[in-house]
């Protein structure tokens, strides 16, 4: 019975010291895309328990990005009601084998997927999760838009900028502009 109690213990504070030390991630858009290092065209090929296997168009390198939190997520999206507002979002979503996206890779290993979205890109962060998630930080600049469920449950803005979990969206001119100035990196 003792053993019992200990592992009970053991296990809550445990549990207890993974949920203090989770804590959302801030990041500025304008400082994700001055530290941008790669944005390529990606088809994925297939998904191991910890990786994203994809195959740079351009290129046809085999490309391996981190995924351990995909079955996390599709675990916790499944138990969503059908009509849960969270299934709308695309934070801690990951794209399907066989489809193709756009990823932009910054300094820090940071990786966003993105998709042609209503006349411009769409990005978001697939490693996004309930009690640890990414927001965003948009300046209030014509490239930048938030997307509706931002517009919807802002967590703040202001006429500087806004904070959005769900990703952002990027004018069509401003993705070829970064498109371009990646190419041209080494």
């Amino acid at each position: 019975m003792l053993l019992r109690i200990l592992l009970f213990l053991f296990l809550q504070i445990g549990f207890g010291i993974s949920y203090v030390n989770a804590k959302a991630i801030l990041y500025s858009v304008s400082d994700l895309v001055a530290s941008m290092e790669k944005l390529y065209e990606l088809e994925v090929v297939q998904y191991t328990d910890s990786f994203l296997i994809g195959q740079r168009l351009t290129t046809g390198e085999e490309v391996r990005l981190n995924a351990l939190s995909r079955k996390w997520n599709q675990g916790l999206n499944e138990q969503l009601p059908p009509d849960h507002p969270a299934r709308k979002s695309w934070e801690g979503k990951w794209p399907e084998v066989g489809e193709k996206v756009w990823v932009m890779q910054s300094q820090y290993s940071v990786f966003l997927f993105a998709r042609k979205y209503e006349g411009g890109w769409r990005f978001w962060d697939p490693r996004s999760i309930p009690f640890a998630n990414t927001v965003f930080q948009l300046p209030n600049h014509p490239h930048y838009k938030p997307t509706a469920i931002c517009m919807e449950e802002s967590l703040y803005q202001d006429n500087d900028y806004f904070t959005c979990h769900d990703g952002f969206l990027l004018h069509i001119d401003e993705f070829t502009r970064l498109k371009n100035a990646c190419a041209a990196l080494p």
